[in-house]
């Protein structure tokens, strides 16, 4: 079986459900919902939590189906081989203090692994330390959670920063067009509570970081440039074009 692939390999179709009607087999790839990648299980919920649904699935054969379902909500009755839908998130951190790296050899694999993956926070309650954050966690509870109509067009949260005390996370947020970005900055700013309630309820922690949220002006500063550069290669093309007809 390849890993590389992309998709979700569907383990068990539950009797009765849409997936059964569907004629979802075990074996079968998801590899988009409404369009979209699954990128993991929650992802998965999100995406099918509407009245209606377009999957598209690979079945053992390698021929692809368009699904276009009527569901109103209701379950798929679909399972998959990995519960998460994802690979796992590993704790990055190199404290000297860890427990794990002080555990003898020999035991059972999975006592190893260093859980720092804030979806299992949510899943199963377990205990993540915030030191590795990542920007999808910031940028899914955005996209999926607030309904300010100031929050809009093309943007992207670029990186978290957690100080080494975990009292505050530093979110950057990229805005791509200049009308929506005062206005967004200021939507985000003013919902920076239930962000950091969120966050807390998710990941299982005493204390949730203070959210500060800025705007991070990287990619329009690289746009600027790339603008500059074209202007300057036409005006060298101008002047070389120029210079052949004086010849």
């Amino acid at each position: 079986m390849r890993q590389d692939k992309k998709g979700h390999i569907i383990s068990a179709v539950e009797p009765g459900s849409i997936g059964e009607e569907l004629a979802l087999e075990p074996g079968d790839r998801l590899l988009a919902v409404n369009g979209q990648e699954v990128e993991d299980i929650f992802d998965y919920e999100y995406y099918v939590d509407s009245p209606s649904v377009t999957l598209l699935v690979e079945k053992a054969s390698g021929e692809e189906w368009e699904l276009e379902i009527e569901n109103e909500g209701e379950d798929l009755g679909l399972s998959f081989e990995n519960g998460l839908m994802s690979q796992y998130r590993s704790c990055s951190n190199r404290c000297i203090f860890c427990f794990i790296d002080q555990m003898p050899p020999g035991m059972r694999e999975t006592l190893y692994f260093k859980d720092d993956d804030s979806r299992l926070s949510f899943l199963f309650g377990n205990y993540v330390t915030l030191t590795n954050l990542k920007e999808r966690e910031v940028d899914r509870i955005i996209r999926d959670r607030l309904s300010d109509p100031r929050i809009r067009g093309t943007f992207s949260v670029t990186r978290a920063e957690v100080t080494r005390d975990l009292r505050y996370a530093k979110i950057y947020v990229s805005i791509l067009e200049e009308a929506d970005r005062a206005p967004m900055m200021a939507a985000l700013k003013k919902a920076a509570g239930f962000v950091r309630h969120e966050l807390g309820q998710s990941m299982i922690i005493r204390y949730a970081p203070e959210i500060l949220f800025e705007e991070d002006h990287n990619i329009e500063y690289g746009i600027h440039i790339a603008s500059v550069l074209k202007q300057v290669r036409s005006e060298e093309e101008t002047n070389d074009e120029s210079s052949d007809g004086q010849e």
